[in-house]
């Protein structure tokens, strides 16, 4: 039975052995994600850290931290998805489908607006996740395709406010234009 709850510190050097070891079985390897998930834990206390584990064994790991979409005037403060990452052994078990399933469900119960995913387009939408493209949203990586960007509208009244709008997730995750 897997257990998801939230991280301790007690779980932080774990989670950063287990955030290497995913990466690094991936196409690109470690290319510096467990990094990303201290600074952004340390930059941002209203980031929610998840765990995954079973029988006291950490499988799993996923981390929500501020972003945003910009539309004119406006700005609407929302969550990011990422990065997640699951013991190499217990990929493809759904470790990675309860983490999401349930960081929405707490960020839904927090009153979070939306959350964003920067993400492999046949995973994502089975969680409510929508094409950006589809709500005209964009995010400003370089080199990254739109067809690879996800919002997921926890709270669907806000969908036409951001209609045309630019997100932009923690600077920590690098350069992102206008």
């Amino acid at each position: 039975m897997i257990n998801i709850r939230l991280e301790t510190p007690d779980d932080i050097s774990t989670v950063r052995q287990l955030t290497v070891d995913a990466f690094s079985s991936c196409e690109f390897g470690h290319n510096g994600e467990a990094d990303l998930v201290e600074v952004l834990r340390t930059n941002h206390t209203e980031s929610i850290s998840l765990i995954a584990e079973r029988n006291e064994e950490q499988l799993g790991h996923l981390l929500f931290s501020p972003a945003t979409i910009r539309t004119g005037d406006t700005l609407l403060s929302g969550m990011g998805l990422g990065p997640m990452s699951v013991t190499p052994n217990f990929q493809g078990e759904g470790i990675g489908s309860k983490l999401i399933t349930q960081g929405l469900s707490l960020l839904n119960e927090k009153g979070c607006p939306f959350v964003l995913v920067l993400g492999h387009p046949t995973y994502y939408p089975r969680f409510g996740f929508d094409l950006s493209e589809k709500h005209h949203i964009e995010h400003g990586f370089k080199g990254i395709g739109q067809e690879y960007f996800f919002i997921n509208f926890l709270d669907e009244t806000i969908a036409p406010s951001v209609i045309g709008g630019r997100a932009f997730y923690s600077e920590e995750f690098g350069p992102q234009h206008e």
